[in-house]
This record gives structure tokens, C-alpha cells and sequence, in this order.
């Protein structure tokens, strides 16, 4: 997922609040999506 550029979020002016949790961190106005979690929470909801 990091080779495809999937780490990359929204600009930091267009964000939704209840998305703070999967964000580790923010750079040059660009949230940084943290790929551990959102990963593992993708595979929990894909399981049921």
C-alpha cells in the first residue's frame, strides 16, 4: 500500500474529523494515513 501512494490523505484544510484516529501524521498540508491500522480494520470488515 505504501508503493501505491495509499499513505498519502487529504489536504489538511479538507479532512472529517472521525478520520483522526487512522491519521499518524501531517506533512506539507497532507495528512499521513496510518496503513498499520486502516489495514488492519479493511481486513476485520472484509472478514464479516
Amino acid at each position: 500500500m505504501m508503493r501505491a501512494g495509499v499513505h498519502f490523505g487529504h489536504g489538511t484544510r479538507k479532512w472529517n474529523p472521525r478520520m483522526a484516529p487512522y491519521i499518524s501524521a501531517k506533512r506539507k498540508g497532507i495528512h499521513i494515513i496510518n496503513l498499520t491500522r486502516t489495514a488492519r480494520f479493511f481486513f476485520q470488515k472484509l472478514v464479516i
